[in-house]
């Protein structure tokens, strides 16, 4: 909160509004929306043993925490997506095309991995109420697509620390 919050300070000061102030802005609000769902999930039943929850209250659990997720993803996305334009904003003009252009294919893969597996995470079971409820009728026949997907993320994610992470370390 500090630093999103200092950092709109200082677009203030400066009469200046970037993109990557108002990016993190919106991931400071996504991340605190999915943390408000994730309280919510706690309150419900979130980290208590199964056998002395309800069933009301397992299924309230579960629909708080299949609704963060997606939310936490996009929060998660959208910080990156402003730090990347941060790093474009504070490189050199040594191959400063080269640089935008790697920079933004980063963040664009980055948010494409992340739109397929919110689309994945809802289209795993027909109807999608059973992921929260298991009780209703239905299948849930994509679950280990999602695991192996998980598996694809990470590595995009290992890449995306690895390159983004010593990019601003090699700016002249």
């Amino acid at each position: 909160m500090a630093v999103v919050g200092g950092r709109l300070c200082s677009d203030l000061i400066m009469r200046s509004f970037r993109l990557s102030s108002f990016l993190a802005l919106v991931a400071f609000l996504l991340a605190l929306a999915g943390q408000i769902l994730i309280t919510l999930a706690v309150h419900w039943g979130l980290g208590r043993h199964m056998e002395g929850l309800s069933l009301k209250e397992i299924r309230m659990t579960m629909t708080y925490v299949w609704q963060a997720q997606p939310i936490q993803l996009l929060a998660n996305t959208t910080g990156k997506v402003s730090i990347a334009a941060l790093l474009v904003t504070l490189h050199g003009p040594k191959y400063a095309k080269s640089k935008t252009i790697f920079i933004w294919t980063l963040a664009a893969i980055s948010t494409i991995f992340v739109i397929i597996a919110i689309v994945m995470i809802y289209a795993q079971c027909s109807p999608v109420a059973k992921l929260w409820n298991e009780s209703l009728l239905g299948n849930c026949d994509g679950r280990i697509r999602n695991q192996n997907f998980a598996y694809v993320q990470g590595g995009e994610r290992v890449m995306w620390m690895r390159t983004g992470g010593s990019y601003s370390a090699r700016t002249e």
